[in-house]
């Protein structure tokens, strides 16, 4: 087996070899490059194994903390992973052995990832698996109205006495639009400086072949927006950034509605939501997608502590009996 940290455009290549419904947006290498615009200490490594015709990527973020020199790793904001493109435990195996090594060459000691959904990291990730919440997915190759629920249906028939229209829009014009709707939002819900991201971010996205950006107009007022991730040979598209200038209208009913009927139309297979802003499961953000679908995916917090000693003299040191699994930053 042959194992080494790699350049992005080694890693972007292999990921392209992934069988099609693992490529999802969020694990892609270039998603993990416009995220790290977000921060400047962010640090995109990616890591390659393979065997024979056997390979696994993981990337992720490589953070270094001077106060007490060590690294730790973190997936991307969203979600992320190792992918594999075999489900082979003996493999899988070999690779953990070689990337616990690789963890305690490097002085990393803790790792932290948000698992994506759609993928059974189960069949892929050594770590601990635990659940955190549930998501939403909508299945495209459905009748849309037909797997709303009640209130769904309503709000839909409801959004059409608006005067809203939806476009796709360039890169240039969302630009113009999107980052003052989406501060002004953020505001209003009391959402914390993390999620501040400043205009280099958005720029990037914006531009990046990854994403469509819409815009929704309310007599001719760009008053909402979406930022979707697509991946057409995953035939998947999910739901990554959202604002509204009117938190009580039904901008984003119709948003999310007639998003899935273009990508329906375009015959994706489905449309990821996420899930809410709280493991709650009366969270108001999970109730709200709920209502466009049934089916709940679980959500996972994947880790795995590379130096124990260190990681317990931390834990002692802070005095601290927390659940964080990085409760040092």
């Amino acid at each position: 087996m042959k194992t080494k940290e790699i350049e992005f455009d080694i890693a972007e290549s292999y990921f392209k070899k992934l069988p099609s419904s693992k490529q999802i947006c969020c694990i892609n290498p270039k998603f993990i490059k416009i995220d790290s615009s977000r921060n400047c200490l962010l640090k995109p490594t990616f890591w390659l194994a393979i065997e024979d015709n056997k390979f696994l990527l993981h990337s992720f973020y490589l953070n270094y903390h001077k106060k007490f020199d060590f690294y730790d790793i973190e997936s991307a904001y969203g979600y992320g992973g190792p992918i594999s493109n075999v489900t082979d435990s003996i493999f899988i195996q070999k690779v953990k052995n070689e990337f616990v090594s690789w963890c305690k060459e490097k002085k990393i000691i803790a790792e932290f990832l948000r698992l994506h959904p759609l993928i059974q990291y189960e069949n892929y990730y050594w770590g601990n698996i635990i659940n955190n919440r549930q998501t939403v997915l909508i299945n495209l190759e459905l009748d849309l109205m037909d797997n709303y629920d009640a209130r769904r249906r309503t709000d839909v028939r409801s959004s059409y006495k608006n005067e809203f229209k939806i476009e796709k829009v360039d890169s240039k014009f969302m630009n113009d639009v999107f980052p003052n709707l989406y501060y002004e939002n953020m505001k209003k819900i009391g959402a914390s400086d993390f999620y501040l991201f400043n205009k280099k971010y958005f720029i990037n996205l914006f531009q990046s072949k990854l994403v469509e950006n819409w815009l929704l107009f309310n007599k001719k007022e760009p008053v909402a927006g979406v930022v979707i991730l697509i991946n057409e040979n995953s035939k998947t598209v999910e739901y990554h950034l959202s604002a509204r200038s009117n938190l009580r209208d039904k901008s984003m009913v119709f948003m999310i509605h007639k998003i899935s009927e273009f990508y329906k139309n375009k015959n994706y297979k489905s449309f990821f939501l996420g899930g809410g802003r709280t493991t709650s499961s009366k969270d108001s953000l999970l109730y709200f997608k709920k209502g466009f679908s049934p089916i709940e995916i679980d959500f996972n917090i994947g880790f795995y502590i590379y130096n124990k000693k260190k990681y317990n003299e931390l834990k002692s040191l802070f005095n601290k009996d927390s659940n964080r699994i990085l409760f040092y930053r």
